[in-house]
């Protein structure tokens, strides 16, 4: 099958990929598909064959093809312009100088990333544990994330680095509503921003 789902809406194209798994299954028989939508090759294929120009470059399961930077080798990009694990694709963000600070969390600051990164604002992101949901989507636009190791409290260290950072920017953003117990550090931020009169 060449391309099954191009210009389909989401509903069909959930419709089709499960009619060919069931297919599959229940004929016992093998489908070949050619997509060019790697989220989707991910979530639907049992072996993937990575097509580098006219050679077949790499073969094997999905968990395989989309670990460490194989994927952003083979189409020439930035590692942290596609992330492997959850098959998304990040648009290069303004890596100048940052305007704004971003105090986010638990993936409530990724529709404000995406809306700097579409009007090419820079903008610097923290304090994120590197296992946050929004994590990957900061690194990839935030001219400066500050990060937190994953399960562990956050630091002072960090929080003066994202002090330094947030009173060299103009504005400030918080998209966090409560601070629990590990995030507590990121309250302080916030409340400096208001002090400084930057809070938006």
């Amino acid at each position: 099958m060449d391309e099954p789902t191009s210009y389909l809406d989401i509903r069909y194209k959930l419709d089709i990929l499960n009619s060919i798994r069931k297919l599959a299954r229940e004929r016992n028989i093998a489908v070949i598909m050619s997509l060019h939508e790697l989220d989707l090759v991910q979530k639907v294929s049992d072996m993937v064959a990575c097509v580098d120009g006219t050679t077949v470059s790499h073969i094997g399961p999905p968990e395989e093809i989309f670990q460490g930077s194989l994927v952003q080798k083979l189409y020439g990009i930035e590692e942290k312009n596609f992330d492997s694990m959850l098959g998304i694709m990040q648009m290069p963000g303004n890596k100048a100088a940052p305007n704004v600070f971003v105090i986010g969390g638990g993936g409530a600051a990724i529709p404000t990333y995406y809306r700097l990164q579409r009007e090419h604002i820079p903008f610097a992101a923290g304090i994120l544990f590197e296992n946050d949901v929004e994590y990957p989507v900061a690194t990839a636009l935030a001219s400066k994330v500050i990060t937190a190791k994953a399960f562990y409290p956050m630091e002072e260290a960090q929080l003066e680095e994202a002090k330094k950072i947030l009173t060299g920017c103009e504005t400030c953003i918080c998209t966090c509503e409560n601070f629990g117990p590990y995030n507590m550090l990121n309250k302080e931020l916030r409340s400096l921003a208001e002090e400084q009169g930057k809070l938006k």
